[in-house]
């Protein structure tokens, strides 16, 4: 039996330790992240959610399912 699934998930960010939080919890999101080292785009995201009240991340998942076996 074969499946397959696809989402798109949303995740709003309403403060910009939680985005730091997060990427540090998920390295393979950002593989180079650093808040040193990223400070400048940091501050860029706090001004944004500051104007625009969230930032929106979406994300994209699949799930397959193979099974093999006597066709």
């Amino acid at each position: 039996m074969t499946l397959c699934r696809e989402c798109f998930p949303v995740a709003r960010v309403r403060d910009v330790g939680a985005l730091v939080y997060y990427l540090r919890a998920i390295p393979w999101v950002v593989p180079e992240f650093g808040v040193d080292r990223c400070r400048d785009t940091l501050r860029a995201l706090h001004r944004r959610i500051a104007a625009e009240g969230a930032l929106q991340l979406t994300g994209h998942y699949c799930l397959l399912r193979a099974v093999r076996g006597a066709a």
